[in-house]
């Protein structure tokens, strides 16, 4: 499996890639990421081939002031792609977020993480990394729409 290395971002990532094994010890784990229990636990237990997981501020934001289990997108396109996003809970870097992950996972394309950001899956890199966007948008807009309405109160 190839996975960022720890404390890389994601519009950085060259030569900031390691491979590593599914199943652990691998000895490139301590150069992986933190999330490094997600993404196998994602990998062993879902179909992906691609995992993404990134920090998005208006992500981050929205799994932050809902206490929904889930997002319901509100523009046509992100509603298209993901018409249901679930918020799923865990400490970063366990286990039991990769587990709560790829359960998530199995029957959704992304899911937010409470208060860390977004989790996503796809065939390839590009529609992993399509789906982390898609998520992000739905989120940005969601924010805006919020403080729209707030206003006109």
């Amino acid at each position: 499996m190839l996975i960022s290395m720890r404390g890389s971002m994601l519009d950085e990532l060259e030569e900031k890639i390691v491979e590593v094994t599914l199943i652990p010890p691998s000895p490139l784990d301590h150069l992986a990421s933190s999330e490094l229990p997600m993404h196998r636990a994602i990998y062993r237990q879902t179909g992906a081939n691609a995992v993404f997981h990134g920090h998005g501020r208006f992500s981050i934001i929205e799994s932050l002031t809902t206490e929904a289990a889930h997002v319901t997108p509100v523009d046509s396109e992100s509603a298209y792609y993901l018409p249901v996003i679930p918020i799923i809970e865990g400490q970063s870097g366990t286990e039991e977020l990769g587990h709560a992950a790829a359960v998530a996972l199995k029957e959704h394309r992304g899911a937010l993480i409470r208060g860390h950001g977004v989790v996503t899956t796809g065939a390839s890199v590009e529609e992993a990394y399509a789906m982390l966007a898609v998520i992000e948008q739905a989120c940005h807009i969601r924010y805006h729409l919020a403080l729209a309405r707030a206003r006109k109160r």
